[in-house]
């Protein structure tokens, strides 16, 4: 197979997989406005859901596609693969052992986290936001841990393969909606 029709095949593979994940994503949502409105409820479950991801794109995120990924390739593309896995090892148990610790900053701190960053809700919401916050922070765990293989696949010429995980993502987090919440 020629490299412009791998190339075409690759494209068309991930704009179905984008499209179906955008589909389903505003299913998710939709699950997401059933089970818990418009309310209080819901104020506190968008702001525990938005935190983690504002840590993880200000603290890891810029980190792992600004200097990871393009070491990582050039290492491959040099034709040492034995330095880009080393590397690739040191900078994945970094990247955990980092996020570890921020989670575990951030679970002791979720309080004033919350407060920092959503402050403004009643009490009850705060509190319900606060509980929901400690739940949802082990998030920046594996989106620095997927952000990390993903560089890597990536790194290998596949792209497929990460074009399936905000596609899978919504598909359990539709599954856990229709199936495990609590009625």
């Amino acid at each position: 197979m020629g490299v412009q029709n791998r190339a075409v095949r690759t494209v068309s593979f991930i704009v179905a997989a984008t499209m179906v994940a955008r589909g389903l994503g505003l299913v998710r949502s939709m699950l997401i406005s059933y089970h818990y409105g418009t309310g209080p409820n819901a104020q506190a479950f968008n702001a525990a859901f938005r935190i983690p991801l504002i840590f993880f794109d200000i603290v890891l995120g810029a980190a792992i596609c600004s200097t990871f990924i393009p070491v990582f390739a050039e290492y491959l593309h040099r034709g040492n693969r034995r330095k880009a896995v080393d590397f690739a090892n040191n900078f994945v148990n970094t990247v955990l052992l980092i996020s570890i610790v921020i989670t575990t900053a951030a679970v002791i701190f979720a309080r004033y986290i919350a407060y920092f960053l959503a402050g403004g809700l009643e009490p009850s919401t705060f509190e319900l936001t606060v509980s929901l916050l400690r739940i949802m922070l082990p998030v920046i765990v594996f989106a620095a841990l997927t952000y990390s293989f993903v560089g890597i696949l990536q790194s290998f010429d596949e792209f497929n393969v990460p074009a399936l995980i905000s596609l899978i993502s919504n598909v359990m987090t539709i599954l856990y909606l229709l199936f495990l919440i609590e009625r």
